[in-house]
């Protein structure tokens, strides 16, 4: 696609020049071609994206928008987070109060985990069962009746205790 020429007329001065206007057309346009603002600012004599994005945002759909942030949705909530990082100093770290410095800690310890690829919450084994396969759950109710004799309802033991069959029982005989 080649960039397309802008027509230079006198205005009035404090007017919007009607070559702006022709020139959003023609972005608004180029969008509704499925190009992104990168491609229709090269396309506008070198625009930055945020410049088009600026200048045409807002006269796209609300499923122009929502596609828009779900394509950018990372970049978006990173440069949100710098922004939010970059305002905190030490003067306002000591500014808030004990509850919010708790929430902040928490949520912050959540996340280096989550960066660092550890756990970041510890899930009891049902709901590993709920997931397995119906070969795993097979396995694992043969487990169970051999071990407890009763798959449905097998003992609870303390986790540093162990159970004894009848079978135990006869191998001690």
């Amino acid at each position: 696609m080649e960039p397309f020429e802008v027509e230079q007329k006198n205005e009035k001065p404090g007017k919007r020049p009607k070559t702006r206007e022709k020139v959003d057309q023609k972005m608004l346009d180029l969008k509704a071609r499925g190009l992104t603002y990168e491609e229709i600012g090269n396309l506008c004599g070198g625009l930055s994206r945020q410049a088009v994005h600026r200048r045409i945002g807002g006269h796209l759909t609300d499923e122009e928008k929502l596609l828009h942030y779900k394509n950018n949705r990372a970049d978006l909530l990173a440069m949100t987070q710098e922004r939010i990082l970059a305002s905190i100093d030490d003067e306002t770290i000591s500014k808030a109060n004990l509850q919010t410095k708790a929430m902040a800690y928490g949520v912050l310890f959540d996340k280096e985990r989550l960066e660092r690829n550890l756990s970041t919450s510890n899930l009891s084994e049902h709901i590993r069962v709920k997931t397995m396969n119906a070969e795993e759950k097979a396995t694992l109710d043969m487990a169970l009746e051999v071990i407890y004799g009763n798959k449905a309802n097998p003992p609870r033991l303390p986790l540093n205790q162990t159970a004894t069959t009848n079978d135990d029982e006869e191998k001690d005989e």
